[in-house]
């Protein structure tokens, strides 16, 4: 995971919004990870060692799996 330029690594919860830089960081092999198909208009993003699925207009969390990564 490789961050954008002077982001500093936040924990996000549900209902929180993430920056809009990190919603261009979609995790596209989620299903590696045990992790669900996104429904439409959602998308998973790597935060760190976090899996975020985020709308994908709004940033807003809808889910968080904290952790999922080494």
């Amino acid at each position: 995971f490789v961050a954008p330029s002077g982001y500093t690594y936040s924990r996000f919860s549900v209902g929180q919004r993430v920056p809009h830089e990190l919603i261009g960081m979609q995790l596209n092999d989620y299903q590696n990870y045990a992790l669900v198909t996104p429904p439409s208009g959602l998308v998973w993003i790597r935060n760190g060692r976090d899996a975020l699925l985020v709308d994908g207009n709004t940033g807003e969390v809808i889910q968080a799996d904290n952790d999922l990564f080494d």
